[in-house]
């Protein structure tokens, strides 16, 4: 097996000429830097990553913090960050946080004790990211990136989904297709960091339309939201529902289906997120993609630009708001 001895002795040189050599020290004559790494390829030499980022003080890993790896829409982010981190040769750290802020904290702890390059953070945690946490990332040159939605003290970059955007296409279909009255089933606003009900009810009231009334918070509740619906004035109730995402549409669809309302006929369902397979539900899913991929592949590009800025002029938090796209299926009609 090649090692950096082997190289040495082969070009003829240290074993410190060699091992500066393959970490691209400029002060390596370009011709010995040259025959060693010719020598390097000839013999398949593979570096020592960890040994190369102690010598150069550089790492080629990053952080990723996320809630929930097993959620669909965290799991399409994480495959467009590693798939630029695998372009870039950096490695990532995957770290679930669960929502809870002790353990975010110990996660950016866990990561500054590694020494790590750069961290994204995927809405790790409900509450405001503490200050000290902040402070440890800054005082050792660790750059941070929002990936959709977190609650830092102070503005970072963010690779997103435009809430307002998001919510203006959705409204804008319904309205196309004649619903006034829209109920809303989702994430109560403590645990929703992109506050997507908050900024539904700026979206309708720019509109001129009623605020959603009928809010269901839970999956678990959509039985007896459905059984309200039911019971309710036909004049009042609503005709069209905006899930927080596709699984809670689903949900609300099956609690339908038992209860025997008739969709899109009766109710239009409306999801976000366009998750695999609900292309094939019954109806299939009227819903909006927010390219969770892209989201992952941006906001590592900005985190690349944070780890290779030398600091001399560093460039204000940028925000970068992902395309969306509308997809209309059969789980939306004009109400009768």
């Amino acid at each position: 097996m090649a090692t950096v001895r082997f190289l040495a002795k082969l070009a003829g040189v240290s074993i410190a000429t060699v091992s500066r050599a393959l970490a691209g020290d400029p002060h390596v004559l370009p011709a010995t830097r040259e025959r060693i790494l010719a020598l390097a390829q000839e013999y398949h030499y593979h570096p020592n990553r960890s040994m190369l980022n102690a010598m150069t003080g550089a790492s080629q890993s990053i952080g990723f913090l996320l809630p929930h790896a097993d959620d669909a829409f965290n799991a399409r982010i994480l495959s467009g960050v590693s798939q630029r981190a695998f372009k870039e040769a950096y490695h990532v750290i995957l770290l679930e946080t669960r929502s809870d802020l002790t353990r975010t904290c110990g996660a950016f702890s866990l990561l500054i004790e590694q020494r790590v390059a750069g961290i994204l953070a995927c809405s790790p945690c409900y509450e405001l990211i503490p200050k000290e946490i902040m402070l440890a990332l800054r005082s050792h040159s660790i750059p941070v990136v929002e990936v959709n939605c977190a609650r830092f003290p102070y503005p970072v970059d963010m690779a997103k989904t435009d809430e307002l955007l998001l919510l203006e296409a959705a409204l804008h279909y319904l309205r196309g297709l004649g619903h006034q009255r829209i109920g809303y089933l989702g994430l109560p606003p403590s645990q929703d960091p992109g506050q997507r009900l908050e900024t539904l009810c700026t979206v309708l009231k720019g509109h001129r339309m009623f605020l959603p009334s009928w809010i269901c918070t839970t999956p678990e509740e959509c039985g007896r939201f459905v059984e309200n619906w039911k019971c309710a004035d036909p004049r009042t109730r609503p005709t069209a529902i905006l899930a927080w995402n596709d699984l809670y549409a689903f949900r609300l669809m099956q609690a339908c289906h038992r209860q025997g309302v008739a969709l899109p006929r009766e109710l239009s369902i409306m999801g976000f997120g366009n998750f695999p397979l609900l292309e094939y539900a019954h109806p299939a899913l009227t819903t909006i993609e927010q390219q969770p991929h892209l989201i992952g592949q941006t906001a590592f590009d900005l985190l690349l630009q944070r780890v290779d800025d030398d600091d001399t002029a560093p460039l204000p938090p940028r925000t970068v708001a992902v395309p969306i796209q509308l997809i209309a299926r059969e789980s939306c009609a004009p109400p009768t």
